[in-house]
């Protein structure tokens, strides 16, 4: 597939750099897994490990989940540790979405109990740290606070669908690894243990609940984004975060779409909030517009009619969708990240084919 300017690929590539740069410093989780079964050659070990990877991703993928910067959420791969040690890692970029976060800690919990081996799994926030401590710090047995300076890195590991933690202070992670595998999984019966896990289980139950809860989004936008985010939902996360990380840059063109429509989207409280509310240098207020044609005025009067309060913003909010769109397909804008680019555009020609559904530009969303 070729975009303006190039093929994906190489607009890929040579974002590469800028991206792993930035988008690696804040707002992700580490998730590191590894295996506890003893593996002497190396070359093999490898080779399990790119397997297990494929297993691992197709669980999650299983899930549905409509994670925020859209495309297939975190995805394992091969990595080495600073230690020399091979095992899994995948990135969880979750930005002002914290309920992705959690999401992939639960997938975690449910991935290392249904797993046919045995895995420890390390889920690391690159600026929190330590984040199911943090969530479950009523409930840590005492010896965690002895010594401060201590950040407890390896020492909170999910495994079996349960915590797991370790006692020794500033413990390695090849220590840490040690002691997994000379301890089975009966050793998690420890109190601490169980009351951590109850704790996590029970916030995560919530906040499962909470990112399950969508705020209605009308629109009007053209056509052909109607059949574009029935077909790809989660391109809907990826756009909005694409308007706001290219708030600054010159609106793009908007005269030459035609063949608006309403329609109405199903979306987050944060993504609502975002495409409401944010404001720059180039979009003055949360009512501001670009220069749009006689069709999209047209709806503006319809919009401020008395009788559609619950539709006064739906030209705003469509007109914000769609340029967040643009932002994510043009290649003179900066690209969001390598990840979400492959895996929003690999198959973006495909769901832009027509698909025979009947929209009326005249019947309003309820």
């Amino acid at each position: 597939m070729r975009m303006e300017g190039g093929s994906l690929l190489e607009l890929a590539l040579s974002s590469q750099q800028s991206d792993s740069e930035t988008a690696l410093t804040k707002n992700v989780l580490v998730l590191d897994l590894y295996p506890l079964a003893h593996q002497p050659d190396r070359q093999q070990r490898l080779l399990n490990l790119s397997k297990l990877a494929s297993i691992c991703n197709a669980y999650l993928q299983a899930n549905g989940f409509h994670w925020h910067f859209g495309g297939d959420g975190p995805v394992f791969g091969v990595h080495v540790s600073d230690e020399g040690i091979p095992h899994l890692r995948a990135y969880c970029r979750y930005g002002p979405n914290v309920a992705d976060e959690w999401m992939a800690i639960e997938r975690m919990l449910s991935l290392s109990k249904d797993l046919d081996q045995d895995v420890a799994i390390s889920c690391w926030d690159v600026e929190d740290g330590q984040i199911i401590l943090i969530q479950t710090a009523e409930f840590l047995p005492d010896w965690l606070d002895q010594d401060p300076t201590d950040t407890h890195r390896h020492a909170c590991w999910i495994r079996g669908g349960m915590v797991q933690l370790l006692p020794n202070p500033h413990i390695s992670l090849q220590d840490a690894l040690n002691r997994l595998r000379r301890h089975s999984k009966e050793s998690q019966s420890a109190p601490s243990n169980s009351q951590v896990t109850a704790a996590l289980q029970r916030f995560l139950l919530r906040s499962h609940e909470n990112a399950l809860a969508k705020q209605r989004l009308p629109m009007v936008v053209p056509r052909w984004v109607v059949s574009l985010i029935r077909k790809r939902p989660d391109l809907v996360h990826a756009a909005i975060q694409a308007f706001a990380n290219h708030i600054d840059h010159n609106p793009p063109n908007l005269l030459d779409h035609e063949d608006w429509v309403w329609t109405t989207a199903s979306i987050s409280r944060t993504n609502y909030a975002m495409l409401r509310t944010m404001v720059s240098s180039e979009w003055s207020s949360p009512d501001f517009i670009p220069p749009v044609g006689v069709e999209v005025k047209r709806y503006l009067r319809q919009c401020k009619m008395d009788s559609t309060p619950h539709l006064q913003h739906a030209v705003h909010l469509g007109v914000r969708f769609l340029v967040g769109l643009e932002f994510l397909s043009k290649s003179d804008y900066e690209p969001m990240s390598i990840e979400t680019r492959i895996a929003c555009w690999s198959r973006i020609e495909e769901a832009c084919q027509g698909d025979g559904i009947e929209t009326s530009t005249t019947g309003l969303p309820i």
